[in-house]
């Protein structure tokens, strides 16, 4: 579904022949399965399979999660002039960067994180050839794990809510979805709150300590699936698993 949306997207910008047609793609996570799961990984599976059926020439660059990395990466990918560029603002780095570069007519694509809608206006006004994005609706996505989360719960329920980290859109807005439900049923609090950077082993470890200090905690909810697999693990270790621990 991501690849047809992203490139059904893309083609409408391109020519009437796009055999030579260049996208680099700035990928925020690793070139492999990693501690954070293998979201990121399959993305850019996807992306090179529809890249194929395109006949697209596309490059794709890793951050590794180091936001650092990905402004440098922007900057030279940038400079290479590419038909198009696809980014994902992880951590909201990338308006003020955008801003500072020179100018350039390369349209940017973003993908699942974007930047607000002033930002987006301060860019076009810039000059910045803002082509499209495709975002998921993370707010619903918090909110819709929620409510499964606590259709296997008994009530009153205590949540411990791992949020992926403290910038990220998608992490923000999952975490409001949640604490939307939240305010809508009185009988669900959010007991306990940690930030796991996305990662299983930071979960992990968080998990061990928090359930030893908060043995009324009956949910979990993860904003992805490798957090929630290390708070299962710390599950398993205690013995003393809740009703129910899912991701998003």
């Amino acid at each position: 579904m991501l690849k047809t949306v992203l490139f059904i997207a893309l083609l409408a910008f391109l020519p009437s022949t796009y055999a030579q047609y260049n996208v680099i793609f700035i990928n925020p996570g690793h070139a492999n399965t990693n501690v954070t799961g293998p979201f990121w990984y399959e993305v850019s599976q996807l992306m090179r399979d529809a890249a194929e059926d395109f006949d697209l020439n596309l490059t794709i660059h890793y951050a590794n999660r180091n936001h650092i990395l990905m402004k440098e990466l922007v900057a030279d990918a940038v400079k290479q002039s590419p038909d198009m560029l696809v980014l994902v603002d992880e951590k909201g780095v990338l308006t003020k960067q955008l801003l500072n570069l020179p100018a350039f007519s390369t349209p940017i694509y973003f993908l699942l994180n974007r930047p607000t809608d002033n930002e987006l206006r301060a860019l076009k006004n810039k000059g910045i050839n803002i082509a499209g994005s495709v975002v998921p609706d993370n707010v619903q996505a918090g909110h819709l794990l929620a409510k499964q989360l606590i259709s296997k719960a008994q009530l009153p329920a205590s949540i411990y809510a791992i949020n992926g980290d403290h910038t990220t859109p998608a992490a923000l807005d999952r975490k409001t979805g949640l604490e939307a439900f939240t305010v809508q049923h009185a009988q669900v609090n959010i007991a306990a709150q940690g930030v796991a950077n996305w990662s299983s082993p930071q979960a992990y470890r968080q998990s061990l300590g928090l359930l030893t200090h908060h043995p009324d905690i009956q949910v979990i909810w993860s904003a992805n699936d490798a957090m929630a697999l290390g708070a299962i693990r710390a599950l398993n270790e205690k013995n003393d698993a809740p009703m129910c621990s899912l991701a998003q």
